[in-house]
């Protein structure tokens, strides 16, 4: 194809990734053994229906939300950059999540759960520090005699399909150890680092000096390159969507590990480790690392006035920077994810529980910490609450629901149904103006093998009619 920009505008609209932490207990649908590998469904047979069994999306911003950025007069929206600072954190980041499930299958050998899933998975992140911010609204004044850093910014983009294929085994009758051995093709990649970028304001003379130390890794549909003139130039790949979708020249391996473990007084402990592996790129690769230094006084009042002043100013910092670039292969790391969390059962049908996770990211953090209740209602319904801090933020209220009708099975949820709540009240066509994180996932599955039971238990479709632990699915 001619503009192969087009390739990658699609990956960048369709940002339908994000499990939604509400699933992670809950081990009747299938989907949620992506959070844990030794989560054990009952019924024998699992099946995703195509394209349609997992499908995720999430927006989250950890520093401010809409209504923190402006002051609202008489339905006039005046922006409001000091409470922007305020509400600000010191590291912060702007995400895209999207993951879609396209085949699911689980069956139960004796013991042994055996499951293959194919997903595709996408994540879009901008990260930015303080004092950017900070030097865009107030300019470099507050930084006399200081360095405003770019330190910890940066942008990154990844889109690679997962063939997984998992086990769960029973070890011993209160021990399920599970695992993921995932063969990763990738699709897409770019990682931009400022490193130790910045700039420093001379308390006396107030001059400027520039000092950047940055690189690029890319595979995309299009490469950069230098011309003739030593400017910095694209060229579009001659790559159908087709030839892009289907391109392994990018392989990877990446491993996930989990385990439930029923303690002796009733609680059920889960913990899992996802994602550990990397991608390995060679097509289409662009490697670029800018080094150099740049001090600059200020304008004379001739200067100023020369109408091609600014021009010559951008040229001179260009001059300075020392600009290197290659074609070479990269390895990119799969950002780690870990959730550790316990959940007791209160009654037959109710249970709570808590959960950790902590999404690692080249020496950044995310954490998600949550309080969960599973509620049976009747026997077709399962109903799940949190409530959680994520991004900075309290104010996120889980809801999800599993509908059973086997063999058919529904499921509907979100980590936060708050910005939901807002829109829908409010009639906004924008996104929720009071909420840093807005998630959902949903899925269609088909399930088989499940006994009939005489009276509806916690766990869902059991082995065992009258047995309510965990364990009866795994006897």
């Amino acid at each position: 194809m001619r503009n192969s920009l087009s390739i990658l505008l699609i990956c960048l609209s369709f940002q339908l990734f994000a499990q939604v932490n509400l699933f992670y207990f809950n081990s009747e649908i299938p989907q949620s053994g992506y959070l844990n590998p030794a989560l054990y469904p009952g019924c024998k047979l699992n099946i995703g229906i195509p394209a349609i069994n997992g499908i995720g999306v999430q927006l989250a911003h950890n520093g401010f939300n809409f209504n923190q950025m402006f002051v609202q007069d008489s339905n006039i929206l005046t922006p409001d950059p000091e409470n922007v600072l305020k509400k600000a954190g010191r590291h912060n980041y702007l995400q895209l999540l999207t993951e879609i499930s396209d085949i699911y299958v689980g069956y139960k050998f004796e013991k042994l759960y055996l499951n293959f899933s194919i997903r595709e998975r996408i994540r879009f992140n901008t990260f930015y520090n303080k004092d950017i911010l900070q030097l865009g609204i107030e300019g470099n004044t507050p930084f006399e005699g200081e360095w405003a850093s770019m330190k910890g910014s940066g942008v990154r983009l990844d889109y690679f399909r997962q063939y997984s294929f998992g086990m769960a085994y029973p070890v011993y009758e209160y021990f399920t150890f599970g695992m993921h051995v995932n063969i990763l093709f990738g699709k897409a990649n770019l990682f931009a680092n400022p490193k130790s970028t910045g700039i420093f304001t001379d308390e006396e003379t107030f001059g400027l000096i520039f000092i950047t130390d940055a690189y690029l890794n890319s595979s995309l549909p299009v490469i950069f390159d230098h011309n003739n003139n030593g400017d910095l130039v694209y060229d579009n790949i001659s790559q159908s969507i087709y030839d892009f979708f289907m391109n392994r020249n990018n392989k990877g391996l990446s491993i996930d590990a989990g385990f439930v473990y029923e303690t002796g007084n009733d609680i059920t402990v889960y913990g899992s480790i996802l994602d550990l592996g990397f991608i390995r790129y060679k097509s289409n690769t662009t490697n670029i690392e800018a080094l150099g230094e740049f001090y600059y006084n200020g304008p004379t009042e001739n200067e100023f006035l020369n109408s091609n002043y600014l021009y010559e100013v951008i040229n001179a910092l260009d001059d300075s920077i020392e600009v290197s670039m290659a074609h070479e292969n990269y390895i990119s790391l799969i950002p780690l994810k870990i959730y550790l969390g316990g959940q007791k059962p209160v009654t037959d049908n109710l249970s709570i529980g808590s959960l950790i996770n902590t999404n690692i990211f080249r020496q950044k953090i995310q954490t998600y910490i949550g309080l969960h209740a599973d509620y049976q209602l009747g026997k077709h319904i399962n109903t799940m609450m949190s409530w959680s801090y994520a991004h900075r933020s309290l104010k996120n209220i889980g809801l999800g629901f599993s509908f059973d009708f086997r063999p058919f099975n529904f499921y509907i949820a979100s980590d936060n149904i708050t910005g939901f709540f807002i829109s829908l009240v409010t009639n906004e066509i924008i996104l929720p103006r009071a909420t840093k994180n807005i998630n959902l996932q949903f899925g269609f599955n088909l399930k088989f093998g499940c006994y009939k039971k005489e009276k509806y238990v916690k766990w869902g479709c059991n082995w065992v009619k009258e047995e309510k632990s965990y364990r009866s699915l795994i006897k």
